[in-house]
């Protein structure tokens, strides 16, 4: 593991931009067996528990959806690349991403998966405040809370600074009021939290 911490990261997409050595390159026959074993994990899973049930998902069973996604958490399948101390497993990218790959061929069930575990939990892990991860981040790890992410609106998607969804802080300062109206939100008919985006100055997005 010595060697990958050793290697030149390239930050988003700065592949496209700066030169970068083939030896800096982390492709799958890099692989240690440790990462082979979390990647034979989640193949495992998608083959035994969620294969089965791809007809019963395509037909709108939630509950199969939300059965599937605790198991997973059961399996700390839902944290791997959450730190231990939020109650993740703490795994390094490349197993991360090793890891999540499988889960790509999950049919639908890999959708309610990956908005959980993506763009539900990382705004929490990127730029929450530490009560917010505290208490957050070890319920999605665990399953014990499911994720969603609200962007987009009739009027905007990708296009983030065009939402014209407003929140405006309450009088006494504890609460935000949000007003407007979004759509196409993964997870959102049995979610416990919502990342939504909102303008909350007319330059500024919360």
């Amino acid at each position: 593991m010595s060697e990958v911490k050793n290697k030149t990261v390239l930050k988003g997409g700065e592949f496209l931009i700066k030169d970068t050595q083939p030896h800096d390159i982390f492709i799958p026959e890099d692989k240690n067996d440790e990462q082979a074993a979390f990647e034979g994990m989640a193949s495992e899973f998608i083959d035994k528990r969620v294969a089965p049930h791809y007809d019963a998902i395509e037909h709108k069973d939630y509950d199969k959806v939300i059965q599937l996604l605790n198991e997973a958490g059961e399996q700390g399948l839902l944290g791997t690349g959450i730190p231990e101390e939020y109650g993740g497993m703490g795994l390094d990218f490349n197993t991360d991403s090793l890891v999540i790959e499988h889960f790509g061929r999950a049919q639908s069930w890999s959708v309610a998966f990956t908005a959980h575990i993506g763009i539900g939990t990382l705004p929490v892990l990127y730029y929450g405040t530490e009560k917010q991860k505290q208490e957050w981040l070890p319920k999605l790890a665990s399953g014990e809370a499911k994720a969603s992410y609200c962007l987009t609106e009739p009027g905007s998607g990708s296009d983030a600074l065009g939402a014209k969804t407003k929140a405006v802080l309450s009088e006494d300062g504890n609460e935000w009021i949000i007003t407007g109206q979004k759509m196409w939100i993964t997870n959102a008919g049995f979610a416990d939290l919502f990342t939504v985006f909102a303008q909350v100055q007319e330059d500024d997005r919360l």
